[in-house]
């Protein structure tokens, strides 16, 4: 059964993550609109489709990770890369 602390990690997780991955293809697609002639990619549309594909790959590894019935902290760490000493757990 997924806790209530694990589903809140995951959702402020998943926000940090819509919010880094946005900014990074807002990055790129302002480039492109600066050099690129004809081409026009509203950031708003940007922004969602890098912020949406970075959730589903996420979403992806914590749904392998569920597939026994049960989500735990390191899973989740896991399915967001991230990498702790066994020290700090």
């Amino acid at each position: 059964m997924l806790s209530l602390k694990i589903a809140k990690d995951v959702a402020s997780r998943v926000v940090a993550l819509f919010i880094m991955s946005s900014l990074t293809i807002i990055t790129g697609s302002s480039i492109i609109n600066s050099v690129g002639t004809g081409v026009s990619i509203p950031l708003w549309y940007s922004a969602a489709l890098g912020g949406f594909h970075a959730i589903a790959d996420v979403l992806v590894n914590l749904a392998k990770a569920s597939l026994d019935g049960k989500l735990e902290a390191h899973e989740v760490d896991a399915a967001f890369g991230v990498k702790r000493d066994s020290e700090t757990l």
